[in-house]
């Protein structure tokens, strides 16, 4: 699977290049990764494209954290407790600098709240062919 691979390889990149990781339950204890100084940027991928009530504990409080970290924050296909299919804030929702979102830009990021939360947003098809764009429109 290439995206495995690819997941992969950047994360033995990462390792390599000693990029500190903290897994979102590391920031619900009393220990707050936020604070470290050598951080400088926080990679969003809590919650998918799926979520369609309301944003609970703990990834409310979490959410609520970054934004007050003042720390740039990189989207993954959208920000966490943004609605994908109407740009509604769903409770709570990450204020990203830059959203890279994959395979089809998703309403949620160009409707309501959307472009105030995602940010600079960019899209990467993934190398899907175009045949199979041409395909889902007819």
């Amino acid at each position: 699977m290439p995206l495995l691979h690819d997941a992969l390889t950047a994360y033995e990149m990462a390792l390599a290049n000693k990029v500190p990781f903290f897994a979102a339950a590391e920031f619900l204890g009393n220990n707050d990764p936020l604070s470290d100084p050598r951080h400088t940027v926080i990679v969003d991928a809590l919650l998918g494209t799926g979520l369609s009530g309301p944003v609970r504990e703990p990834y409310s409080n979490l959410i609520s954290r970054i934004n007050q970290s003042n720390l740039p924050v990189l989207a993954v296909d959208i920000p966490s407790g943004l609605s994908s299919d109407t740009g509604e804030v769903l409770g709570k929702a990450i204020r990203a600098r830059l959203t890279v979102t994959f395979i089809g830009i998703k309403k949620g990021l160009l409707a309501n709240a959307g472009p105030e939360y995602c940010g600079e947003l960019v899209f990467n098809n993934l190398d899907i062919p175009e045949a199979v764009y041409r395909e889902l429109e007819g």
